[in-house]
């Protein structure tokens, strides 16, 4: 039940701060600061970027789990 409680926070909290980083990004987009990889038409890259910040955070997740020790 607490997970659940926790979870649904976490869900929650996203929701409130993600369109607001959305609109931050867009607006100094709109100032005229590149993105440089969109821009470039490099989207393999982003995507291969986005990929590997993931691979780095699973791999963090799970040297966490290692590192724990049992009581």
């Amino acid at each position: 039940m607490v997970t659940m409680v926790v979870l649904a926070t976490t869900g929650f909290a996203v929701g409130i701060g993600g369109p607001s980083r959305d609109m931050v990004i867009k607006r100094q987009r709109l100032r005229g600061r590149p993105g440089v990889f969109m821009d470039r038409g490099w989207y393999g890259a982003t995507l291969l970027g986005t990929a590997l910040v993931l691979l780095l955070s699973v791999g963090a997740a799970l040297g966490v789990g290692v590192r724990m020790v049992p009581r």
